[in-house]
């Protein structure tokens, strides 16, 4: 037993980690978590009050295998909305954008003896504990209080801009068929605003159809776009739910499934003309949907009668008569669904499911009869899509934690993932385009922020609320802040697929790319007090480091060197000096540097992240751990604003005047 690492139990609000059982729980009961899931969230915990960096997880976590970031960042997605997180006000992991994750609330870590002590986070009602009392000579025992929270009469405004939702995005990822060998480039297709359902290729690759949600909330709507234009159209526009697209063999017609008011009933099954048009109802079925490849029949997933379990059936689209095709086990939570033809329409794969949740994949030959089962994972899967050759098919599934796309011959064997998808996978379809492409779109979930701005006008010598507008895309928009004369919006958004630096009108009109380094890691937008240029951070290799642009001519400095984190920038009143936090020597402080660049020194002595200044030139607000600081620069002085506790670290505040 030696060598082994003794148990530890971890306990922070309502929950414990119990490293021993390898178990989360709260208040006493087990909430289940994947392998990597608990691995990351013990490592976040072990580290608590420490940001660790993605690269240090991912190589712990997924040691010697080449994963894409996405899978950490859908990781730690699923970890907040297990335990409750808000990652727009996130309570426990909070983001540090361009570094990696940091759990900031404090911890209680007992041993096998019994014994406790305290990690991370920040404790008690008052300064600190690391940080001595600041007081001068003079100063009476208890500092004087600054102002209280500002009100728009005083010479400071805190404000909070950031709004989170949670999308879908469309993606598709195309390859060269003779360069097998090399990645293939991931590109965003659709980038509406609105959750994306169901999507399927066109059979000749020129259009791809999708469900999109609608302006009835949870409903959701059938949409085409040509695979080589921006065009948009809506064939369907309804207050439910139209799912299991599925193209008919010339590409005229569209099949699909609408899920009705009642969630007991039966689909219905319609068809509608692709350009648009009437819809015709042509039956009703329960979930999955697949056009034969001689166009004469549809594959849906229905039953013999009450009581009996809902197999994979045969609907003939010129006399509506059903012919059963796969027939499960009579027991209990055993059914089939998700059809899909061979493109030579000689068999049929499809799901069997042994609860709601698990479940393998499947092939019967429609000649004979005969059932293979390919997978035997009992796992969750999703899409299906056969290879156009017809000798593998691909599929998603949660087999390893977390979802991803694969690929199994059809004749059985080892399923691989495919490489170069981004994320958690939802839905996938493949497809040969005219231009002797092979498109994969998939659609890929992650959280989705939006700036919504808001204005008062005044009116009659009255202060009016003038209607909001909003700043965005179905990926993240954020960090904006007003440019000194309040016309502009600068802003980061990753709506190209790369995070970048973006303005707009402060009406939200008028968006344009600034910056186009077409790498993730940009963010964190300042502008200097004469609007003419910005700050930002960028991820450069292993390090981030301060950049500056000017709006109009789109020149970058780049203002700090150094292998260590340097981020948040922040001008001084003057415009001549950059302030940033670093974590140089080993602590995290904030620094200054000259704004034309130059060997930076540091500002704070006892912890400080995001930081503002004052246009009086001598108040310097930051953050350290979870409140607010002031700094009087001449003096020194640093003193806590008591009434403002509990501010985030990832830039949801600013200060004006």
């Amino acid at each position: 037993m030696s060598g082994m690492i003794p148990p530890v139990k971890y306990t922070f609000g309502q929950y414990q980690l119990d490293t021993g059982l390898r178990a989360l729980s709260r208040d006493g009961e087990i909430i289940p978590l994947t392998r990597k899931r608990y691995e990351i969230l013990q490592m976040l915990i072990e580290k608590a009050g420490q940001v660790v960096r993605k690269e240090e997880i991912m190589d712990r976590i997924w040691a010697g295998q080449a994963v894409e970031e996405g899978n950490l960042t859908q990781h730690i997605f699923y970890l907040r909305r297990t335990l409750g997180d808000d990652s727009n006000s996130p309570s426990y992991i909070l983001t540090v954008p361009g570094v990696g994750y940091l759990f900031y609330q404090p911890v209680q870590a007992t041993n096998e003896e019994g014994h406790t002590k305290t990690i991370g986070g920040f404790q008690g009602n008052g300064p600190i504990p690391s940080r001595p009392a600041l007081q001068t000579a003079e100063a009476p025992a208890e500092p004087p209080a600054i102002p209280r929270r500002p009100r728009l009469s005083s010479s400071y405004v805190i404000a909070l801009l950031l709004v989170l939702i949670l999308s879908a995005l469309l993606f598709w990822w195309r390859t060269d068929k003779q360069r097998t060998g090399s990645t293939p480039p991931v590109e965003p297709i659709v980038t509406v605003p609105g959750a994306k359902g169901d999507l399927r290729f066109s059979n000749d690759g020129r259009y791809l159809a999708f469900t999109s949600e609608g302006e009835t909330v949870d409903s959701r709507n059938i949409f085409v776009k040509p695979v080589d234009s921006n065009d948009i159209l809506q064939l369907t526009n309804n207050a439910y739910t139209d799912h299991s697209l599925t193209w008919s063999p010339d590409n005229r017609r569209i099949a699909f499934l609408r899920e009705g008011p009642l969630t007991s009933r039966k689909n219905q099954i319609l068809i509608v003309a692709a350009t648009g048009g009437k819809e015709e109802v042509v039956g009703k079925a329960w979930h999955g949907l697949d056009w034969s490849p001689d166009g004469q029949s549809l594959a849906v997933c229905d039953s013999n009668g009450q009581g009996e379990p809902t197999g994979i059936h045969l609907l003939s689209l010129s006399s509506g008569q059903l012919r059963p095709i796969s027939r499960p086990p009579p027991r209990e939570n055993i059914f089939d669904g998700d059809p899909k033809f061979s493109p030579d329409g000689r068999s049929l794969a499809f799901t069997r499911w042994t609860s709601s949740t698990t479940g393998d994949l499947f092939i019967t030959d429609l000649r004979t009869g005969s059932l293979r089962q390919l997978t035997f994972d009992r796992c969750r899967l999703g899409s299906i899509q056969w290879s156009s050759e017809g000798k593998e098919l691909l599929f998603v599934s949660n087999r390893t934690g977390n979802y991803r796309v694969w690929r199994i011959p059809f004749r059985g064997g080892e399923a691989i993932p495919v490489e170069g998808v981004l994320g958690e996978v939802d839905r996938l379809s493949l497809v040969d385009s005219p231009r002797n492409e092979r498109l994969l779109a998939y659609t890929q979930r992650y959280d989705d922020i939006n700036i919504q701005v808001n204005s008062i006008t005044e009116q009659g010598g009255a202060n009016v609320p003038a209607p909001p507008c909003s700043i965005n895309s179905t990926r993240a928009d954020h960090s904006p802040q007003f440019s000194p004369d309040g016309t502009k919006i600068a802003f980061m958004s990753a709506r190209t697929g790369r995070e970048e630096i973006w303005i707009a009108n402060a009406d939200c009109s008028g968006v344009q790319q600034l910056t186009r380094f077409n790498e993730d890691g940009v963010g964190s937008p300042r502008w200097s007090p004469d609007g003419r240029k910005i700050a930002f951070d960028r991820h450069v290799g292993e390090q981030s480091e301060i950049f500056v642009i000017e709006t109009d001519t789109g020149q970058v400095q780049r203002i700090t060197d150094h292998p260590s984190a340097d981020m948040l920038p922040a001008w001084s009143s003057d415009g001549q000096q950059l302030f940033f936090f670093s974590e140089r020597n080993n602590a995290s402080e904030i620094w200054k540097v000259s704004a034309n660049g130059g060997e930076p020194t540091p500002v704070t002595r006892y912890g400080g992240r995001e930081s503002w200044a004052a246009s009086n030139g001598r108040d310097l607000f930051y953050t350290s751990y979870n409140s607010l600081w002031l700094k009087n620069l001449i003096t020194n002085d640093e003193l806590q604003i008591s009434d403002l506790k509990g501010v985030l670290f990832g830039r949801y505040w600013t200060v004006q005047g």
